[in-house]
């Protein structure tokens, strides 16, 4: 009698209680984490890390065409999830996806107006994120040419030794020409008032910089 009236427990209590904890969300959320594990996949198929950085800017490009379409409305789903029910595992992914796409303007292609205002609309669902506080504290910082860290850079250096001190400059930003079998480039940063610095490689190595390239009137913003 105890066994049947256990059994007669399991059958009807314990599968109703069971699906009283399911809620919408529930559905919700498995749906979105779905969505985001197919994003992830084609993140992982794709390599973006190697070769020239056009090489990297157009793989990156690639990957984000081919993103889109599922990315913006998994996002638009995510940030309505979130406004709904405050999971705190929905803002992680959200601030997760800013700090990734505004990487990407900032790291690849300089454009550092674009990361910021990236960083900033993740903070809309996660006001303070440490991570993204740093980053919006960086691009402000390599956005325009900063005086120590152009002083910092000399003849002789690497491509790679400017770069950890300025960051690249944007793409339309940099000129190259072939002379004599040698190449020369140059790499120009926009100053914060208005006007320009440049720095000159000769076949990878600098050979010169200038802090005013260009007048005031005729530099750019970042």
């Amino acid at each position: 009698m105890k066994r049947y009236a256990l059994t007669l427990f399991c059958l009807i209590v314990l599968p109703a209680c069971s699906s009283a904890v399911r809620t919408p969300e529930d559905a919700e959320w498995l749906e979105l984490t779905q969505t985001y594990s197919r994003i992830e996949a084609t993140r992982n198929a794709f390599q973006t890390d190697s070769g020239s950085r056009r090489d990297r800017i157009a793989s990156a490009v690639s990957l984000q065409r081919q993103l889109e379409p599922v990315w913006i409305p998994f996002m638009s789903a995510l940030e309505n999830y979130y406004r709904t029910t405050g999971d705190p595992r929905a803002a992680a992914i959200w601030v997760r996806e800013k700090l990734l796409l505004g990487d990407g303007y900032a790291n690849l292609l300089a454009r550092y107006d674009r990361a910021i205002e990236v960083y900033l609309s993740g903070l809309e669902l996660d006001p303070g994120n440490p991570a993204l506080i740093d980053r919006i504290e960086r691009a402000w910082e390599r956005a325009f040419a900063q005086p120590s860290a152009f002083n910092s850079v000399t003849a002789g250096m690497r491509e790679s030794e400017v770069v950890e001190r300025l960051g690249y400059p944007r793409v339309d930003w940099m000129r190259q020409v072939v002379r004599s079998g040698k190449i020369y480039q140059v790499w120009i940063y926009p100053r914060s008032d208005g006007s320009a610095a440049a720095v000159y490689f000769e076949d990878g190595r600098v050979y010169h910089k200038n802090w005013q390239a260009a007048p005031a009137d005729g530099g750019g913003g970042r």
